[in-house]
């Protein structure tokens, strides 16, 4: 168990559509204690819910 340990999503960027592609981390950093990870391109629907698999939640930064 990964005590105090949160991993969130940021989007590189978010298509209006499209067929879905395989996301994939292509980025990590970590800040404060947290644990950032940039998703490959994707819609913003499929990219909440690859976050979500990893126990974070979508970001746009």
């Amino acid at each position: 168990m990964f005590k105090n340990f949160v991993k969130a999503a940021i989007a590189a960027s978010v298509l209006a559509g499209g067929a879905a592609n395989a996301i994939s981390v292509t980025d990590t950093a970590t800040f404060n204690g947290n644990t950032y990870q940039l998703l490959s391109e994707a819609s913003w629907t499929d990219s909440e819910a690859y976050a979500v698999s990893l126990g974070g939640h979508l970001a746009a930064a």
